[in-house]
């Protein structure tokens, strides 16, 4: 989970097109399916996709993604 986790951080650090964010939100949407639908050890799961859906919306919003 921990090298998911650090792929898709990568992948937004190096994003800088739509494109490029479109596939790093489909990692993150991976990310939740496959490791917080588990009714297992759900808190440390979420806190990562918590920390990747705001590193990303960061991201978009200092590459001026959303206009």
């Amino acid at each position: 989970m921990n090298e998911f986790y650090i792929k898709i951080s990568k992948c937004i650090d190096s994003s800088l097109t739509k494109e490029h964010f479109n596939s790093c939100e489909r990692m993150i949407e991976f990310f939740e399916f496959k490791y917080c639908a588990k009714p297992i050890d759900k808190i440390y799961p979420r806190k990562l996709l918590r920390n990747l859906i705001h590193k990303l919306c960061v991201a978009k919003d200092l590459c001026n993604i959303y206009n």
